[in-house]
């Protein structure tokens, strides 16, 4: 079974073919980069980390798609600067590498900018970059969400890192 719909897989093939034509840097995070590492939560949206000089590329090639440019936001959760667009009918959200933070137990914690902290995956039938599952271990073990974890560390004990 698929953890992607029609959409999220239109989707997702857009978004690749925009990324990986023009050269640019992304990785996936998320419940994206869960998927690519085995579990099979459904996905309400596309998570894609870029990096700031990316940025200008990545809206021509969305054109009509972006429906919110590269702005800061706030929560209980994260402090980052953020887009969206709508793909397929599939929301996307772009985190800018370079300045994003995650609310941990004793404050924030600024999210690692090593360029080098992806990895290449198989995900159906396509070849793409998404966060390393320790790494999101990490990250959503500072975000506190438990079902992701139980999940997540499922798959480290099934020998998915």
């Amino acid at each position: 079974m698929s953890p992607l719909t029609p959409a999220h897989d239109e989707a997702l093939t857009i978004l690749l073919d925009l990324f990986e034509s023009r050269g640019l840097w992304y990785r996936a995070t998320g419940g994206l980069a869960g998927n690519v590492h085995g579990s099979v939560w459904p996905l309400h949206d596309i998570d894609l980390d870029y990096r700031r000089e990316d940025w200008p590329d990545i809206a021509a090639g969305l054109g009509a798609a972006l429906v919110s440019p590269p702005t800061r936001y706030e929560d209980e959760e994260f402090r980052l600067v953020m887009a969206v667009a709508h793909i397929a009918g599939v929301q996307v959200e772009f985190c800018q590498l370079e300045d994003c933070a995650v609310a941990g137990p004793h404050g924030w914690v600024a999210q690692d900018t090593d360029l080098a902290r992806r990895e290449r995956r198989a995900f159906q039938g396509r070849a793409l970059w998404a966060l390393p599952l320790a790494d999101l271990i990490a990250y959503k073990t500072l975000l506190g969400r438990e079902a992701d974890l139980r999940d997540l560390r499922r798959l480290k004990a099934h020998g998915a890192v």
